[in-house]
């Protein structure tokens, strides 16, 4: 028997089922051993298989970087820093390699992790009933963030969370105080826009936060990748915020006012496919910037 499927093998072993929802195929290739296997998930099994169709994921690496990161020697996100490990395919299945086949280990977790829906549930609830009535807008979006800590309680909550909460109360402020529907919507767009944008510049960003549980856990904000990927998301959405508020504002004040609802469900279909194409190419692009910047240090690129 091989060395290469010797440590196939001990990671078929550690396969964690249920892990995935439906089969996905995984493949691995090590550069010092000149071996390939394909990898097959199921929600009940793992098994090895011939070459039958394409890979979701591949991971390029060596026997040796692979066994140990079996072992917990080493990160399956620092390897992918370093170009120890290179990627193909979806980014996000090879993020999860880690938790399909328990290659870090366990953490005892209080709470759940941070959701994006309990960030927009604020923002999107003031967004309705503003344009209604501004004084029950008010009432409301306070009750709102008043009770979100009983609904959400199993969450764990994060200072974005609690900026957006004071934000809604000083806009729910506004509200009593009369101010006009379209000053408040749009200030409310500047807000989160401002917060979206100011994220950039911290460690994580927001879209880092609150999307690392899908890419395998917090052992993903390790990974530089996932990092630059999240915090170009970030800073692209906190720009949009911060224009939509600012054109919203003007067109309200134009003779196509009654339209300018129409025109602003354009822009976030806009935005939402500029964000799926971010999250299918920047990644594969992203690595071979390291494998290149790395290349005399480590194997061969094999996809250049």
């Amino acid at each position: 028997m091989s060395v290469g499927l010797q440590v196939i093998e001990e990671l078929i072993y550690r396969y964690k089922e249920g892990a995935v929802i439906k089969r996905t195929l995984l493949c691995f290739e090590f550069t010092d051993s000149n071996e390939c296997f394909y990898v097959e998930l199921n929600r009940d099994k793992c098994k090895l298989v011939e070459n039958t169709e394409t890979y979701k994921a591949k991971l390029i690496t060596t026997t040796t970087i692979l066994e140990e990161l079996i072992k917990g020697k080493r990160k399956l996100s620092t390897e992918i820093n370093k170009g120890g490990v290179v990627f193909d395919g979806d980014f996000i299945t090879v993020m999860n390699v880690n938790k399909y086949f328990n290659l870090t280990p366990p953490v005892m977790i209080e709470k759940e992790q941070p959701s994006m829906i309990v960030l927009l549930y604020q923002w999107v609830f003031l967004w309705v009933v503003v344009p209604i009535d501004t004084s029950w807008a008010a009432y409301l979006s306070i009750l709102t963030i008043a009770v979100m800590p009983l609904l959400f309680y199993k969450r764990r909550y994060t200072i974005y969370d609690r900026i957006s909460a004071l934000c809604i109360a000083v806009l729910s402020l506004l509200c009593l105080l009369h101010v006009d529907a379209t000053v408040v919507i749009c200030s409310s767009l500047l807000l989160l826009g401002m917060m979206w944008f100011a994220s950039c510049f911290c460690k994580f960003s927001i879209s880092s936060i609150y999307t690392c549980n899908n890419y395998g856990g917090e052992d993903a904000l390790d990974n530089i990748i996932f990092l630059k990927l999240h915090k170009n998301i970030s800073f692209a959405w906190g720009v949009f915020c911060i224009y939509l508020a600012t054109v919203t504002y003007f067109l309200m004040q134009t003779k196509i006012a009654p339209y300018t609802g129409l025109i602003n469900n354009i822009w976030p279909a806009l935005m939402i496919a500029f964000t799926f194409f971010m999250l299918k190419y920047y990644p594969k692009s992203m690595m071979n910037k390291i494998v290149k910047k790395n290349e005399s240090n480590h194997f061969h690129h094999p996809f250049s």
